[in-house]
């Protein structure tokens, strides 16, 4: 939500209106006229789709100009229909609102503009077959590629590698996606619930887990109880989803879970995305070795 000063106000001497957030599934602002507002017409391309609801309490308004008449409720708030974006038939629409007076002026705020609009709903009928095999493949589970694709306009041709600075684009992209797409757009948002998710989880072992291994004698590598770092598993966690999404079928499996940090995280994953993980150790520390690093015993932790 946008900060309201007394400046926003001033933009008109009769009135303002100031559209704050606009996405795929709806719009907020706010709008002001001395003598009240009658109604906030909603235009998408500059075709009308409906009115606005007006009247919504609004702490920030009312803090910054309270003794105008009707600050404090004078937000207003707009759902679209799947139709009012998507009848445009562009990848990119804009939007912006006309604000009436009860005497009969009239204000309009800026455009903003949506650049999720074409991306299709998960109840709508599929836009393009799925069932392709690229040259490379993305690192992201296959229903993200396809939203990345149809943003970019690219089609299952389109055969390029996916170096770091591609893959860091895609991201962007994805940032873009979650802050303008509709809720209801097919194949993101479980992604983003997932990575939500398990950083989630991540933050709150981080915080709890034992930090210290109590067993661990003075020069040794296994001072820590946490052996490997959150980032890194966070990483493993996304690429699950991805072999998933391809259809890999499997346990996971892990050699070695010390203290059992990363089994702490990786079962949640496996958990969320239906599969199966099996850990193995040995519960006696490293075996012996010609390792000048490494000691005999170092990284263990007791069934306990």
């Amino acid at each position: 939500m946008s900060k309201t000063s007394r400046e926003d106000f001033a933009l008109s001497s009769d009135g303002v209106a100031m559209l704050d957030h606009a996405d795929q599934d709806q719009i907020f602002g706010w709008a002001i006229f001395p003598e009240g507002v009658m109604s906030v017409d909603v235009f998408v391309d500059n075709r009308r789709v409906g009115g606005a609801e007006y009247g919504a309490y609004r702490e920030d308004v009312a803090d910054a100009i309270g003794d105008i008449p009707g600050a404090a409720n004078s937000g207003f708030s707009y759902r679209f229909a799947p139709t009012d974006v998507l009848e445009s038939g562009k990848s990119r629409v804009s939007v912006h609102v006309v604000c009436h007076s009860c005497n009969g002026k009239s204000c309009a705020s800026e455009s903003v503009e949506i650049p999720t609009a074409k991306l299709p709903s998960r109840y709508a009928a599929p836009v393009s077959s799925v069932d392709f095999e690229p040259a490379h493949a993305s690192p992201f589970p296959v229903q993200v590629e396809h939203v990345l694709r149809q943003l970019r306009g690219e089609g299952p041709e389109d055969d390029r590698a996916w170096s770091a600075g591609r893959i860091e684009d895609a991201v962007d992209d994805l940032i873009l996606a979650s802050e303008s797409a509709s809720r209801d757009t097919a194949g993101i948002f479980w992604y983003f619930a997932y990575l939500r998710e398990m950083w989630t989880r991540l933050e709150f072992n981080v915080r709890n887990f034992p930090a210290l291994n109590r067993t661990a004698t003075e020069g040794r590598k296994d001072t820590q109880g946490i052996a490997t770092s959150p980032i890194e598993l966070f990483v493993i966690c996304h690429h699950l989803a991805t072999l998933k999404s391809h259809g890999i079928e499997g346990n996971l499996c892990e050699f070695g879970c010390f203290k059992g940090f990363s089994t702490a995280a990786l079962s949640e994953a496996c958990f969320r995305l239906g599969m199966t993980m099996d850990v193995f150790d040995s519960f006696a520390g490293l075996p012996d070795s010609d390792s000048q690093y490494y000691r005999q015993g170092e990284f263990m932790g007791s069934v306990e």
